[in-house]
Formats: C-alpha cells, sequence, structure tokens
C-alpha cells in the first residue's frame, strides 16, 4: 500500500510569514510571530473580518520577505475553519491570482502544502 508521494524534484520554500495575537507575542517561545496589534481582532469588528485581515497580512508579509508581489503568483491555495472558507475567500479577494479554497481541519496548512507541491511538481 502506497502512503507517501516521493517527488523527484521537490519545492522549496522561498518565504514565510505568521502572525499571531497580543497573547501569542508576550508568550517567550514565540519570538518570530509577526503581531502588530494590540488586540485579537486586529482593528476589526469580528472574529470572521479578523481572520481575513490575518491572511492577508501573513501573504503581503510573506510576499515582501520573498521581493515578490501578488502578480508573480501563479495561484494561493489556503483555507480556514470557516463555513466555505468565507474568510480566505474574502482575503484572497484583494490579490489578482486564482484562489484555491481547501478545507481539512487542522490539516488545511498541511494539504494546502502538498498540494503546491505536487502542483510545482508536474
Amino acid at each position: 500500500m502506497r502512503q507517501t508521494i516521493h517527488l523527484s524534484a521537490p519545492p522549496s520554500v522561498l518565504s514565510w510569514a505568521n502572525i499571531g495575537g497580543k497573547y501569542e507575542k508576550e508568550k517567550r517561545t514565540m519570538r518570530r510571530i509577526y503581531a502588530d496589534n494590540a488586540d485579537s481582532l486586529f482593528g476589526e469588528t469580528t472574529y470572521e473580518k479578523a481572520e481575513s485581515a490575518m491572511q492577508r497580512y501573513v501573504l503581503s508579509k510573506a510576499l515582501e520577505k520573498a521581493h515578490l508581489n501578488s502578480e508573480q503568483l501563479d495561484c494561493i491555495f489556503g483555507g480556514d475553519l470557516l463555513n466555505q472558507c468565507i474568510a480566505a475567500g474574502f482575503a484572497m479577494r484583494d490579490f489578482p491570482v486564482p484562489f484555491y479554497g481547501l478545507y481539512g481541519a487542522c490539516s488545511t496548512m498541511g494539504e494546502s502544502l502538498s498540494l503546491a507541491a505536487l502542483l510545482l511538481s508536474a
């Protein structure tokens, strides 16, 4: 039984970013977290809007670190735990790039990375 995919030319990660709220920034173990806001809503009025704001922020930060702009992307894989990937979908409206919304609950990050790797490998 095959359970692992082996790519002959695996892609690599060019850039990354993450974000957290005030609580995460205060933890000593979270030194590399980006958190510019004093509250957990990132200046928004609801948690759903805050999640969209966080997703826009981390994509913008990762692009900035890689010296890229969104027009240089072929597609975006992402998701969230809300019904129909609503936070991710609204976040990606600001980027002129095809968006593939994924829902894998706790595995969404791994699912999006593996699907992007397969697409690049193909």
